[in-house]
């Protein structure tokens, strides 16, 4: 379905003729004739895509009209050549959506009112409002002297058309490629079964597609398909339901949009014509019929290239040849694209891109605006030496994101600067400014390692869990230690929070432990410390069913962040689900507003915020959960209990 609309023309759509304008145009009446897409000097859909054109709707009738509607569409490039003495060129601009419906014909009525035939594709389409234009040539023969091309119930436009120009003397067809003399340059495949297509590799495991119809006719096509990124394509998939190749082109590889068509490969039949053998790409013939959707052959096999390929290291992949990698293609800040895996987390924020020692994509467009483009992968690469000249994207997308920051200069190797005790319950000042970096945190990636670092010494007094909190001006990271070095404690960002971190240590009466303040960008911190006990959890922390538990949360330490922006302390229970079912939580809180969430390990389920009394009802499988109490802003007296229902 297509929303009509307007937008103003550019050029005025040059020496086109406009239509006349029928705002409640009447109902299109039994069919007298018709013609489609599919028969030998029938319809044929020039462009069927975004554009934008001009108010109202268009005809043109010679090179020249054809030239300016081109233009006004904002297509590059001459356009397809028409013989204008056996058809026309119409053309409308609408407000359109993500993806277009086929047009498969056109049709007239007995008044002369000519209304396109369209075949939808399943599945969902999303309007989007933007400026689409649909341009198709129409036989001389179907709409006469004068027609009304109704577009839907409000919309129509009527053209008389001008005498047809003189026939030009036909060029003799073009030479058919030679076939190939013996030898299989590119590659020797099996023809699928007639009436199917086939999933094939050339001898450099680059995918085609064999298509072998039931009269004999045989196409080859490449199974990848350029995006306008220098030497990056993209995978070609055959959609069974539509029989159309990634919905847009049939299975000679013309575009059903009037788009370039796909890249066909010369063959040759060999041996008892079981096989063929591949050559080099061979133009398709422009301006030929699309296969109908009732004649597209059957699959045979999968319909996707390279999706059961295992990834390889790129050192594994053979010069000259295609393979799948697990890596990414990224486009850094500058240079040329490169395959590499980016690390996760806010590290992306620092880096400019791979390192410079990643395969590079040859003749790829260098960066210059501070931006990363990255298309995620799996990739499938071709190898020349040590880099890569052709990537086909088969991942989930692209992504990209504006490289905000960057990692100072790493500090200087030397032992860890120490500071002395760390007191218990007061808040200590420190400054990592001058000292040497002499510990390297495990819970940061080691390319943002490298900072100034000083040690305090925590002794516990009891046996108890302590909390550490950590608050810097730039973004520091919190470590504990054993006196032997062995890590007890790692939190580079507490719930986001680039310049707080907060540990918690189980340690026993009167062991000593090594306090570190490191960075995650290398940059010297100014910083406050301060380590307390912690009291025990109400129940142990656990939570039974029917049971209430008692508590206050007024000093706690803020751990999660629970859907509000403001910090506030917060508890956590565990809880686990024997049977599945409806449970009821409830948090009567007194003198404050509490908020709640429920995790399943790390993956937050529920979180509400409300006055008290809070109460969720989640549907829940077996399984072992954490309840979160926490509040915006509030702490204090809370009780808490858990009920099936």
């Amino acid at each position: 379905m297509r929303l009509v609309g307007v937008f103003v023309c550019v050029a005025a759509c040059g020496g086109a003729i406009r239509g006349e304008r029928d705002r409640a145009p009447a109902a299109a009446g039994p069919t007298v004739s018709s013609s489609t897409t599919s028969a030998p000097g029938g319809v044929r859909v020039l462009h069927d895509g975004r554009a934008a054109m001009g108010k109202g709707a268009w005809l043109a009738t010679t090179p020249e009209q054809l030239g300016d509607l081109w233009r006004d569409a904002g297509e590059s490039g001459d356009p397809p050549a028409i013989d204008f003495t056996t058809h026309v060129v119409i053309a409308h601009q609408f407000m359109g959506g993500a993806c277009m419906s086929e047009i498969t014909g056109a049709h007239v009525d007995a008044r002369g009112t000519l209304v396109l035939d369209e075949a939808p594709f399943d599945g969902a389409c999303i309007d989007l409002l933007v400026s689409d234009a649909t341009i198709v040539a129409i036989p001389r023969a179907l709409v006469g002297a004068r027609f009304t091309w109704r577009i839907d119930d409000h919309e129509a436009y009527t053209f008389d058309v001008p005498a047809a120009p003189a026939a030009a003397p036909r060029a003799a067809p073009p030479t058919p490629p030679a076939e190939l003399a013996g030898g299989m340059p590119r590659g020797g495949v099996v023809l699928p079964p007639a009436g199917h297509l086939a999933l094939r590799a050339l001898f450099d495991g680059r995918a085609i597609w064999v298509v072998h119809r039931t009269d004999g006719d045989v196409s080859v096509l490449l199974a990848d398909r350029a995006t306008g990124r220098a030497n990056v394509r993209a995978p070609v998939v055959w959609d069974p339901k539509t029989g159309r190749f990634d919905g847009a082109y049939d299975s000679r590889g013309r575009s059903i949009h009037g788009d370039a068509p796909l890249e066909a490969l010369a063959f040759a039949k060999v041996a008892d014509g079981t096989r063929i053998a591949i050559g080099e790409v061979a133009p398709i013939e422009a301006g030929a019929p699309i296969e109908a959707r009732a004649d597209a052959p059957a699959l045979d096999g999968g319909d996707t290239p390279y999706k059961d390929l295992t990834p390889v290291p790129f050192a594994q992949v053979p010069p000259g040849h295609f393979a799948r990698v697990a890596e990414d293609l990224v486009a850094g800040v500058d240079g040329p694209p490169r395959v590499c895996t980016l690390p996760e987390g806010k590290l992306r924020q620092y880096l400019p891109g791979c390192p410079d020692d990643a395969p590079a994509i040859l003749g790829g467009v260098e960066h210059h605006h501070g931006e990363i483009d990255l298309i995620e992968g799996p990739l499938i690469v071709h190898r020349r030496d040590h880099d890569i000249d052709l990537v086909i994207g088969v991942g989930n997308g692209t992504a990209g994101w504006v490289v905000e920051h960057h990692l100072h200069a790493p500090a200087p190797r030397g032992e860890t600067r120490a500071r002395g005790a760390l007191a218990l319950g007061s808040i200590t000042q420190g400054d990592t400014d001058g000292a040497k970096d002499g510990f390297t945190p495990p819970c940061i990636p080691r390319e943002a390692a490298g900072g100034p670092d000083e040690a305090w010494q925590l002794t516990a007094i009891h046996t108890a869990t302590y909390a550490i909190e950590l608050d810097s001006d730039h973004d520091a990271v919190l470590a504990v230690t054993d006196d032997r070095g062995n890590v007890l404690a790692c939190n580079d960002d507490k719930h986001g929070y680039y310049r707080a971190s907060v540990v918690h240590v189980p340690l026993v009466a009167g062991t000593k432990a090594r306090v570190i303040v490191d960075a995650f960008d290398r940059a010297p911190q100014r910083y406050t410390l301060r380590a307390r006990e912690e009291r025990p959890r109400a129940n142990g922390g656990v939570l039974a069913l029917g049971v209430p538990v008692s508590d206050d949360t007024t000093d706690a330490i803020d751990d999660h962040a629970t859907g509000c922006a403001q910090a506030a302390p917060d508890h956590t229970y565990t809880l686990d689900v024997a049977d599945a079912g409806v449970y009821a939580i409830r948090i009567e809180a007194k003198g404050w507003d509490p908020a709640v969430e429920l995790l399943r390990g790390d993956r937050s389920i529920e979180t509400y915020v409300s006055v008290s009394p809070l109460e969720i009802k989640p549907n829940l499988e077996p399984g072992t959960y954490t309840i979160v109490v926490d509040g915006c802003s509030g702490h204090g007296p809370y009780t808490l209990r858990v009920d099936q229902r």
